[in-house]
């Protein structure tokens, strides 16, 4: 540049005679130190970039701290999804419980109802003097679709009957029988149901057998209704 040019010629024009001077046996004047002191020092004094080299163990710390964060996120997600199983378990188990809970009692119930003890004393109506029917008959109806054969004995005021049908033909259900008079109609009511061959209970609705007078005279059982109210004709055929 136009002013390091021009330094540089004051300093050649000084530099000459000194020289010469020094050549001849003189000596350096006072200011030559100070003026090559401060020339020296300008020249040397010289501003250093730094330069700033990422460190190694820097980065390998980032990776292994990035390392980590998807392990934790992997293992919280991985505990998020068996939290949700475990749950949708419990609820499924919840629900099952619930059903077993309520197809029990209603078995209870229906035990309850077929286990019902008869009253102690028939219900009679004093205006009708019957006492209930003796032999064997032969009785066939129909409920749900399903064909239904019995055979009843009765003595009077009691009875035995003996159920079977086209779904379970060779069982054989056995129950007995108490004569009952209920709103202007005699009824064979049965009770306590239970397997003929070996006398165990059985989850049978008993059956609830109505008479009435034969046109031939006598008496008849015309019909027939479960606990659970379903009824149906009866045909009867007397066998003794």
């Amino acid at each position: 540049m136009l002013g390091e040019k021009t330094k540089s010629g004051i300093s050649a024009t000084i530099l000459v005679p000194v020289v010469i001077a020094l050549l001849a046996g003189g000596t350096v004047p006072w200011w030559w130190n100070e003026f090559f002191a401060n020339s020296k020092s300008s020249a040397t004094e010289r501003p250093t970039e730094e330069v700033i080299t990422p460190s190694t163990s820097d980065g390998l710390k980032t990776d292994q701290e990035r390392d980590r964060l998807e392990t934790e996120l992997r293992a919280e997600k991985a505990r998020q999804n068996e939290l949700k199983a475990q749950q949708e378990r419990d609820r499924l188990e919840a629900e099952l419980k619930k059903e077993r809970a309520k197809r029990e009692e209603a078995e209870k119930e229906v035990e309850r109802k077929s286990h019902s003890t008869p009253p102690s004393q028939p219900q009679t109506n004093p205006s009708q003097s019957f006492s209930g029917i003796y032999g064997q008959a032969r009785l066939d109806w129909a409920a749900l679709g399903v064909a239904y054969t019995a055979v009843i004995e009765t003595f009077g005021s009691t009875g035995t009957v003996y159920v079977t049908s086209s779904t379970w033909p060779n069982a054989i259900v056995q129950q007995d029988l108490i004569l009952q008079y209920h709103q202007g109609s005699w009824f064979y009511v049965g009770y306590d149901p239970r397997w003929a061959h070996n006398g165990l209970p059985v989850l049978y609705s008993p059956d609830t057998f109505k008479l009435a007078p034969s046109p031939i005279g006598g008496w008849s059982i015309v019909e027939l209704c479960d606990t659970q109210w379903v009824c149906a004709p009866v045909t009867t055929t007397p066998l003794r």
